[in-house]
Order: C-alpha cells, then sequence, then structure tokens
C-alpha cells in the first residue's frame, strides 16, 4: 500500500468541519474531488463516491465506513477497482489548533496490482483532488 497524506488549516471549529465531510449529499455543492456522494456516513454503510482527479478519468469508489470518532476521525475502506487491481482507503483526521481552528489531514492509502509497476502518477493526481477538496472545504467554512 501506497500513501498519500494532504492537511489544511481552518479557522472553523472541529464539529464545523465534522458536519461538511459527514453530510455526503452536499458533496456536490462544494467539492471539487468528490462530486458527488451516497449513503449515510454510519460505522459499516456502504456509501458510493464520485471522484474526479484532476488530470484523471473520473471513477467510482465504493467503500464502506470503517470507523467513525465524531469531531476527530473517519475512515472509509473499499474497492476502487474490481479484481483486487486498485483498493483503497481513506480517512479524515480532525485536530484543534490554536486560537480555536481545526487541523484537517486527509490519508490516502491505495494499492493493488495497478501500483505493482508504478503509479506515481495517479498518485500525483489523486493528492492533487485531495489537495482541491481541502481547499475548498476551507473556502466553504471560512466564507470565501
Amino acid at each position: 500500500m501506497r500513501e498519500i497524506r494532504k492537511s489544511i488549516d481552518i479557522a472553523a471549529g472541529p464539529d464545523a468541519v465534522w458536519r461538511l465531510l459527514t453530510r455526503l449529499g452536499e458533496y456536490a455543492d462544494w467539492n471539487p474531488f468528490y462530486r458527488w456522494a451516497l449513503g449515510a456516513v454510519e460505522n459499516g454503510a456502504a456509501i458510493r463516491l464520485y471522484a474526479t482527479p484532476p488530470g484523471s478519468r473520473p471513477f467510482t469508489f465504493r467503500p464502506r465506513v470503517a470507523a467513525l470518532r465524531p469531531e476527530k476521525e473517519m475512515l472509509w475502506k473499499g474497492p476502487l477497482r474490481p479484481f483486487g487491481l486498485l483498493r483503497g482507503e481513506q480517512s479524515f483526521h480532525l485536530r484543534t489548533i490554536e486560537g480555536g481552528g481545526t487541523r484537517l489531514e486527509q490519508r490516502m492509502r491505495v494499492g493493488g496490482a495497478l501500483f505493482l509497476f508504478g503509479g506515481d502518477d495517479a498518485l500525483e493526481r489523486i493528492g492533487a483532488g485531495m489537495d482541491g477538496m481541502n481547499r475548498a472545504a476551507r473556502d466553504r467554512l471560512e466564507g470565501r
């Protein structure tokens, strides 16, 4: 498995960041990485996310919610492509920072047969999508 980490500081409390991340039905209103999402953010629930990494073909990610700690952590795990060609997990970690804001850190771990012989370009594009999502979350919560 290969890992990508992206973080951003947001001038909003963890409660506001948590609400934004867990309201999947509102992703189309603000999220440039996941243009739409379906499902309920509950432990064990299946969700669907339509990912649009910059410079890549869109794909649907069908993970299960594997861990939830409200206002602290959310983890999704599941296949990105059939037959084990690509699998992934994505987590969101929220931490209160000095001044009352929140540090949002996303971690994406990907693996599978497609990454046996490279995949660096795909990782860069996914990372760019995560950066875009982080900036959009900050802008929405800070009223930009």
